[in-house]
């Protein structure tokens, strides 16, 4: 079986990590699908945080990936990285979603598939670790 690829960005802004809510008015990671076969991973995360919230990123580790099942017997294969906001700039969603958060990332919405609520733990944990071992 073949199954569309989303590739997806966890996102903290002053500690509070970015969601956008979509048209199911579920709240997800910003992030898509890579527009062609010459665009990788990175620069089309690169690209949907522009589109989807008008923040430049810089992509700084895969965190997890996780076949998510969006509506009955409809899947995507979902990539998550961590990304981090270079420069900080005021959040303008697209018109493909209806609102964004800042969540805090131990409170996290309900409706955020357990997928997107692991890989925020996961980015989390990332993070501790880089922050760790630059301070050695």
């Amino acid at each position: 079986m073949n199954f569309p690829v989303s590739i997806k960005g966890v996102c903290f802004l002053e500690g509070a990590v970015l969601l956008l809510k979509n048209d199911r008015a579920e709240w997800e990671l910003p992030g898509g699908r890579l527009e062609s076969s010459a665009e990788g991973a990175e620069e089309a995360l690169q690209r949907e945080f522009w589109e989807e919230a008008g923040l430049v990123v810089n992509v700084v580790s895969i965190v997890d990936s996780w076949l998510f099942e969006v509506l009955p017997d409809k899947y995507v294969f979902i990539v998550t990285y961590l990304v981090e906001p270079q420069p900080e700039l005021p959040i303008k969603i697209s018109g493909e979603h209806t609102n964004y958060l800042l969540a805090d990332p131990e409170k996290l919405p309900l409706n955020l598939p357990q997928g997107y609520v692991r890989s925020v733990k996961k980015a989390i944990e990332l993070r501790q670790a880089i922050v760790g071992r630059s301070d050695g």
